[in-house]
């Protein structure tokens, strides 16, 4: 790179850096105007309102780059070159022996770079920040409490949820329905409770059911449940008594018979369930009477035949209650603060990106092609061509920029003139982008026809400047 190389690229990034600050405080001075009673509504002070816009703002002047970076970059390239023009430094340079097109290189290099940063920010810097894009103005950094319908969708693993309310304050679903299906969209179980919260287990993220029941869909040739465990009882034929007789058979390894010890796992076939406690405390024996006892820290894990996890329950102990109408000594275990526990990669953070309108635009590529692929988006149309158009925005960029140049780069009319003449050119070149995409035609063409009607006609005209 030579000392005129250098002064070029100066220039283009002193210029662009001036042009960023200016429409993106233009942005965001425009909107805060129109929109400063959403700020002043639930806050009380001067100091609160600049903290409330602050923080709804400077997350999106990530988005306002990806909004104006064409813009940007065009503006720079023309400002920089009008104005060596206007002093008579293209003059120089041409009559040193420097064309026209070596002197425009190191701009279309540096808008290219420029570009480059655009597409880091919408897909590294954008989607960490998403949950707060969706935020009402006025709102905190954390979401205010707000409630809204959860429609019915799919997570990773092809289930399906529903809930009539989430809100966002404690990230609860109330009254959920869930319907566990296979990776074949076969259904498997029915998940139903009054209120779910997102949580872990064992490092692995999901969701937890309150005053939920678990049901399995039975498929011809399965086993049939005797009766749907709950939060509140597990019905199963692993009694006190059938737990003793198994470790007197050396299944369960622990001795004495007060205490046990850990439970690792217990199988029973029948209810499609096994059975992990930290320790099994039978009580004393009664004559005549059927055997008692707790679980403590009890895991009853469910699973279809085949293997398919369905649900996890879990309390800080169990006790075995006899049942009045099984004199043979069945029961079931009651919960103590019992839970249901469903695995899901559907995240609460997900649910409120899908609520809002704009949710597809803040998500990476590599997630939305993913989505695309598990076939988990409502509009397939819009995702494709939200994947097109961020393929295409880099070329717009560099196409709209070949348009302005050859009319700031001309000497065969004024300044003046020549900056008219490049705005009409570029504006019509953007509207042009924005109709196609609203047109109702197949997304590729959407996306890329500005580029195969301009993108020629930008070459010719750079081509055609007398250098």
């Amino acid at each position: 790179m030579n000392t005129l190389d250098r002064y070029i690229v100066r220039t283009f990034l002193s210029t662009a850096a001036l042009f960023f600050l200016v429409l993106i405080l233009l942005r965001i001075v425009v909107d805060l105007f129109l929109n400063m009673d959403e700020f002043t509504e639930q806050v009380d002070s001067f100091a609160q309102v600049l903290s409330a816009a602050w923080s709804y703002y400077s997350p999106r002047t990530l988005v306002y780059f990806i909004e104006l970076g064409g813009v940007i970059i065009v503006a720079s390239a023309v400002f920089s070159l009008a104005r060596m023009n206007h002093t008579n430094e293209l003059t120089a340079m041409l009559a040193s022996g420097v064309s026209l097109h070596r002197t425009v290189w190191p701009i279309i290099i540096c808008s290219m770079l420029m570009g480059g940063l655009i597409i880091v920010d919408q897909e590294l810097l954008v989607p960490p920040v998403a949950h707060r894009l969706v935020r009402n103005r006025g709102e905190g950094v954390e979401r205010a409490q707000r409630e809204f319908l959860l429609p019915a969708m799919s997570d990773g693993s092809q289930t399906t949820w529903y809930s009539p309310q989430f809100r966002t304050g404690d990230n609860t679903m109330a009254r959920p329905l869930v319907l566990i299906r296979s990776d074949n969209f076969l259904p498997l179980g029915r998940i139903r409770g009054v209120r779910a919260q997102y949580g872990h287990l064992d490092g692995t993220g999901g969701w937890w059911f309150y005053q939920a029941d678990l049901a399995k869909i039975n498929r011809p040739g399965g086993v049939a449940w005797p009766a749907n465990p709950s939060t509140e009882q597990v019905r199963t034929y692993l009694s006190p008594g059938e737990l003793l007789r198994r470790d007197r058979q050396g299944i369960t390894r622990s001795v004495p018979l007060v205490d046990i010890g850990k439970i690792q796992k217990v199988l029973d076939k029948q209810f499609g369930l096994e059975l992990v406690a930290d320790r099994f405390v039978p009580d004393p024996y009664q004559y005549a009477k059927p055997r008692t006892g707790r679980l403590v820290n009890p895991r009853f894990v469910f699973r279809t035949e085949d293997g398919h996890l369905l649900g996890i329950l879990q309390g800080k102990h169990a006790d075995w209650i006899v049942s009045q109408e099984d004199l043979s000594g069945g029961g079931y275990w009651r919960l103590a603060a019992g839970r249901l526990f469903l695995a899901s990669d559907l995240t609460p953070r997900d649910l409120v990106l899908r609520q809002a309108s704009g949710w597809i635009s803040y998500m990476s590529t590599a997630d939305l092609t993913r989505l695309l692929r598990l076939k988990r988006i409502p509009n397939e149309k819009t995702a494709v061509l939200t994947l097109h158009i961020r393929v295409a925005n880099p070329i717009n960029n560099l196409v709209m920029l070949l348009l302005g140049l050859p009319f700031i780069l001309s000497r065969q009319r004024n300044i003046k003139t020549s900056a008219g003449l490049c705005i009409a050119v570029v504006g019509a070149f953007y509207v042009f982008i924005y109709v196609c995409r609203y047109l109702d035609v197949a997304p590729v063409w959407s996306a890329w026809t500005p580029i195969l009607v301009f993108g020629p006609l930008s070459v010719v005209m750079l081509d055609a400047i007398k250098t």
